[in-house]
């Protein structure tokens, strides 16, 4: 772990510049994280598998990623959400969801590592704690206008307390531009954790083929980009900047990990309420 730490950035990986009205340090970004965590789990009704051999597996996969990135210092965390929607997401601090579909759909190791590389990108790039402060600073600017118009913030509290139903699952969306970012982050992210960048690829080609596995991977609302143009995107980026022989494209862990899935009950669907919100 300590050598795969020490390898040195791409020249060519993306820099996320945060914002100027990000003001939020770390320390505040966990704590915002592990709050909207609490929230979301009790909203979408989250169930998790706690098996330990498979959260043993993730863990150690999913380290590797971390302290091969470009935020190594956060104590990220991940969960194994039971669930046959074929998704995962990210909060701000570095809490990060793995779906059980997933798991089950990816065919190699690298495959599922790209898509945890991405999501470990989200987190780099602050992209939720942007969009959730620069929707402070905007509320700020409306308190203070309400003030001055009507002599109190009523009317900027009324407006939150409307939004409240929809605002948290409105804040985790990402732009195309946000999901572009986490991509490329991930690209040369997994290849210094030592996993083929092709997986990345594999995976989008195979989504782009699922119209029912695309539209699952969606369900947080992310304006995600094409999946057949992501591929296409990060095919061209591999040929420009070839990744380097013998990386990892799979396991006997995965496969033990799949065959583990397998033996456990079916997975629950969610409920419509969940779906909805």
């Amino acid at each position: 772990m300590l050598g795969l730490a020490a390898l040195p950035l791409s020249a060519d990986e993306p820099k996320p510049v945060t914002p100027a009205y990000n003001h939020l340090t770390d320390k505040e970004e966990i704590s915002l994280g592990r709050d909207i965590a609490k929230e979301l789990e009790k909203q979408r009704k989250l169930k998790f598998i706690e098996k330990h051999s498979l959260q043993d597996y993730v863990n150690h996969v999913f380290e590797k990623v971390v302290k091969t990135s470009r935020r190594p210092n956060l104590p990220y965390s991940i969960k194994i959400v039971d669930t046959t929607e074929l998704n995962a997401f990210s909060l701000p601090g570095g809490f990060v969801y793995l779906n059980r579909a997933l798991m089950e759909f990816a065919q190699n190791e690298a495959e599922m590592m790209g898509v945890l590389a991405h999501e470990v990108g989200h987190v780099v790039g602050r992209h939720v704690a942007n969009n959730i402060s620069r929707e402070d600073a905007a509320d700020s600017l409306m308190t203070e206008a309400s003030r001055t118009l009507f002599g109190d913030d009523t009317p900027a509290r009324l407006v939150k307390q409307i939004a409240s139903p929809v605002a948290l699952l409105a804040l985790l969306k990402y732009s195309r531009d946000q999901e572009s970012e986490a991509d490329m982050l991930g690209f040369y992210n997994m290849q210094r954790a030592g996993w083929n960048p092709q997986g990345m690829i594999t995976f989008f080609e195979r989504l782009d083929k699922d119209p029912e596995g695309l539209q699952s991977i969606m369900a947080l609302g992310s304006d995600h980009p094409a999946s057949a143009d992501r591929a296409a995107r990060i095919s061209e980026e591999m040929r420009n900047f070839p990744a380097a022989p013998h990386l990892i494209l799979s396991s006997d862990g995965f496969k033990e990990m799949q065959a583990e899935l397998k033996k456990l009950p079916p997975a629950p669907k969610p409920s419509a309420e969940v779906a909805e919100n």
